[in-house]
């Protein structure tokens, strides 16, 4: 279809790439945009682009290491993020004393009240899974394990 009054006279085209109507130009256009035609060049070319990416990752590298190594320390030092870390350490912490209350801040094997610590049973993500045990249960319940 041309367009009457037009200095440029565009035809409707399709794209060989995905096959999409366009409109173009000249009759030799062959993509309906720059990322079919890059999707093009990658599919005739892969290996000189793949030769031409590693080289490029090879001379890079370290600078793009390093600039991530510094956002990250950035990030560690924000209020953000230690204010995430807070609200974790504070969740972690609040269930911690719920279980050992729920177990009378003692060890459910021996009944002692030193050096306690919490025990999974079985992994899962429940509470009732988690145990109050003394250190020298914890070691021995790890050590019948294996």
């Amino acid at each position: 279809m041309k367009l009457k009054g037009s200095k440029n006279r565009l035809k409707e085209l399709s794209c060989k790439m995905c096959g999409k109507a366009f409109m173009g130009k000249k009759a030799d256009m062959k993509w309906c945009s720059k990322s079919c035609s890059d999707k093009n060049y990658y599919i005739h070319n892969k290996e000189k682009v793949t030769k031409s990416n590693n080289k490029w990752r090879k001379e890079h590298y370290e600078k793009y290491r390093e600039s991530d190594r510094k956002w990250r320390r950035n990030y560690q030092k924000s209020e953000a993020f230690k204010e995430k870390r807070r609200l974790r350490d504070f969740a972690r912490y609040s269930l911690r004393e719920q279980i050992l209350a729920r177990d009378n801040h003692k060890c459910v094997i021996c009944g002692s009240s030193e050096n306690l610590e919490l025990h999974h049973k079985n992994y899962s993500r429940d509470l009732k899974d988690v145990i109050t045990i003394c250190k020298g249960c914890h070691n021995k319940e790890h050590s019948e394990v294996r």
